[in-house]
């Protein structure tokens, strides 16, 4: 014992029978010894045994309490019982399953100061342990109420925060930084199985595997062996290659020596290299390309994506090269009540790269433009300029191409209008007169459409179609741009023509009102049209809203219709022309833009269906110009201006026409009158308005000169005056007699047909 402990018996028993008694409370530490055991595992109790007492003493009694006295080996605190879940009031939260997935997850929170790259900071995380006790990981699912914007694609999702941090678009900036100590080379996602051992190592593979290359040396792949076959001697030269295997069977194959080689398909292979390039030989540029977009990630991905489609298509292709960024910023208040001093700020940044091809042909660029157009990725902007050279002397032959193609067009110069200084044509003496600009006009859309594959007119007689929204009493500009015309066409067109004019209340829904409004000015408008002259057993007159195929077909048009053709419109009335197989359709100057996209539809309609069933109109312009507000000559006339003053309406009296012309705006350059819409707006709109009551049909300018030449102002507002009151004097009283007899508009309107 003493050899072991290093000190002798009688020390070891003087020190334990000193504990003893410090532990009974007995100040003598001599009076009891205390004999100590050696140490075990288990819990040992050591009893004192009495002491002899010295030569000479009388001996002592054993002590009774040191005798109950007793060292003890303190116990260990047993580990309390730990329970599964956290129970049904925390919904049963299991245990913490720590994977390696998540132990990094977990790391990578407490790092996340470091992956904001210092555009956000957290509050400090001073707990030692971060790993909860209890947790679980789930799954964040979009909602039935999300919209597609919200969600994230499948190639967007990532499994683990890791690998989402990983693929930020700050990943470059964190590579950079941090790459030499957490962020090792990436590995080709097939290789990973052969690196985790799932699959047989491979022996070394020379050049002689790999994919050849146009102008790049072959590659060599790195061989990953184990520590047995490391020891092992390569041959610096590999054997005769075998005969190439398909693709489908590259994946595995065996070696000389028998060892498994796991292979990648060539095409996987490719992805992960860099696009290949061909050769300029003379380094002429041909086509630049310029890629915008918002994301850099998608803009790199399609740079690549155009750089291969170069090289299969044997272009020389260079870039991309960077240019400059373009930014916007835009400050915006966000209120003009409580928050009208606080403002928000904006930022646009728009990236760009530059892909320039060099001795390309030009029918081989535009092959690879229109690839690159058709399979466009979301999010990018394209832009390029093409070159095309040609042979010196070029100038030549298109001189001689011009010489031949004027003797092809001797006999049709007369179409164009260009007769003077022409001679004339073989076997004739006199030029032939000219068609009218309206004629040739119309000549030329029939021509354009026939071309375009539309077609012209219906089988059988003419149809005629318009229609005019209830805003309630039609003013001038409804009656010379429309209503007159639609009397005019009544009184003058074949009995074999066919005349649909509609009310279209429909379209009167856009501008919210109340429902008698509505009502009362569907009426008003009904008893103009009769007022004007329209005979309902000559023409057919009705309510929009009588007729369901108008909404019927406006649904089977909008699943045809170009989505960049519907934005540029502010309304769609192509179902409304469609529907009635109309093949003229009177409007005036502002509307001639329907009628080019009611076109558009019959010929989409036509070539999506391959059915006839939809005519595409001819357009009827008005002769008359458009009408300009008398208190703002630069806005047209509508009933959308606040000032009454701004419109005649045509049931207005003498009276309200004299005070409303004679307060027209005009101006002061002078007294006498004189055309010139843009230097005198209010003038030149008085005189159009007299011109459309000329009975000679003079158009303003010649009305101006032929008869104001020298006339005052006041003059000029006394003659508009005249003519209106001739002019709508009787239409005054029609309208009148008809609102008088309700019953008899009931009757109208009961007899329309539907």
């Amino acid at each position: 014992m003493a050899a072991k402990l290093g000190l002798p018996d009688d020390e070891i028993d003087r020190l334990l029978s000193e504990a003893e008694a410090r532990l009974s409370g007995s100040g003598n530490g001599t009076d009891d010894a205390v004999a100590a055991a050696p140490a075990v595992k288990a819990p040992a109790t050591i009893v004192a045994a009495p002491v002899a007492a010295a030569a000479g003493e009388p001996a002592a009694e054993p002590n009774k309490k040191s005798e109950k006295l007793s060292v003890r080996v303190p116990q260990l605190p047993q580990k309390k019982k730990t329970k599964d879940t956290l129970g049904s009031d925390w919904y049963n939260l299991p245990r913490t399953n720590l994977t390696l997935e998540l132990k990094r997850d977990l790391q990578i929170l407490r790092m996340r100061d470091v992956v904001a790259m210092g555009k956000q900071f957290f509050k400090k995380d001073s707990r030692k342990d971060f790993i909860p006790e209890y947790s679980q990981v789930g799954t964040i699912i979009a909602g039935a109420t999300d919209g597609a914007s919200g969600r994230l694609t499948r190639k967007e999702r990532k499994r683990t925060i890791v690998e989402e941090v990983l693929s930020g678009e700050n990943t470059n900036k964190f590579k950079s930084k941090f790459n030499a100590k957490m962020h090792p080379p990436r590995l080709i996602r097939p290789l990973r199985p052969l690196l985790q051992g799932q699959l047989a190592h491979a022996a070394s593979r020379t050049a002689a595997v790999g994919i050849p290359r146009a102008s790049t040396p072959r590659r060599t792949y790195a061989s990953v062996t184990d520590e047995t076959d490391a020891a092992k001697p390569s041959a610096t030269t590999p054997p005769a290659a075998e005969p190439a295997k398909p693709a489908e069977q590259a994946e595995t194959s065996d070696s000389g020596d028998g060892v498994r080689v796991s292979r990648m398909p060539r095409a996987l292979e490719a992805l992960y290299l860099r696009p290949l390039r061909r050769e300029a030989q003379y380094g002429v540029p041909t086509c630049n390309l310029q890629l915008r977009a918002y994301s850099a990630r998608n803009l790199e991905f399609f740079c690549d994506f155009a750089l291969r489609a170069a090289y299969f298509l044997g272009l020389p292709a260079f870039g991309p090269v960077p240019l400059p960024r373009l930014t916007e910023r835009w400050t915006v208040p966000r209120s003009t009540f409580i928050f009208k001093k606080s403002q928000e700020n904006f930022e646009r940044i728009t990236l760009r790269r530059l892909i320039q091809i060099r001795d390309g042909h030009p029918e081989t660029v535009q092959i690879w433009l229109a690839f690159l157009q058709k399979h466009a990725y979301y999010g990018i902007g394209m832009k390029a300029n093409v070159w095309e050279f040609s042979k010196l002397g070029v100038g030549k032959e298109m001189d001689k191409m011009a010489e031949e193609t004027e003797k092809l067009l001797e006999d049709k110069w007369y179409h164009l209008g260009y007769l003077e200084g022409r001679h004339l044509p073989e076997g004739k003496t006199q030029h032939p007169k000219l068609p009218a600009a309206e004629d040739l006009e119309e000549y030329l859309a029939q021509e354009r459409r026939r071309i375009a594959g539309g077609r012209v007119s219906a089988d059988g007689p003419k149809v005629i179609c318009s229609g005019i929204q209830p805003t309630g009493v039609p003013h001038l500009g409804n009656y010379l741009g429309a209503l007159r015309e639609w009397k005019r066409l009544q009184d003058t067109e074949p009995p074999e023509t066919k005349l649909i004019f509609f009310i279209a209340d429909l379209h009167a829904l856009t501008v919210p009102r109340p429902r008698e409004e509505l009502s009362e000015a569907r009426m008003q408008l009904l008893a103009a049209l009769l007022a004007v002259g329209l005979r309902p057993d000559r023409c057919t007159i009705f309510f929009q809203s009588s007729v369901p195929a108008h909404a019927e077909l406006q649904w089977i048009l909008s699943c045809t219709a170009s989505t960049g053709y519907l934005s540029r419109m502010t309304q769609w009335k192509a179902a409304d022309i469609l529907v009635h197989r109309a093949t003229h359709v009177p409007v005036g100057e502002d509307q001639r833009q329907h009628l080019e996209f009611t076109r558009e539809c019959a010929t989409n309609f036509r070539h999506t269906y391959g059915s006839d069933a939809l005519v595409a109109p001819e357009t009827l312009i008005a002769p008359s110009p458009r009408v300009m507000s008398l208190t703002n000559p630069t806005a047209k006339m509508s009933k959308s201006d606040p000032s009454p003053k701004s419109r005649i309406l045509i049931i207005d009296s003498e009276a309200t026409i004299q005070q409303k012309i004679r307060q027209a705006l005009t101006d002061s350059l002078s007294d006498s009158v004189s055309y010139d819409r843009p230097a005198r707006p209010g003038v030149s709109n008085l005189i159009d308005i007299l011109a459309a009551f000329d009975p000679r049909g003079r158009d303003p300018a010649q009305l101006a000169r032929e008869d104001l030449d020298g006339v005052k102002i006041p003059e000029l507002k006394r003659r508009v005056t005249e003519a209106l009151v001739a002019e709508l004097g009787g239409i005054r009283d029609r309208y009148l007699d008809l609102s008088a007899r309700p019953a008899y508009l009931a009757d109208s309107r009961r007899s329309v047909p539907r």
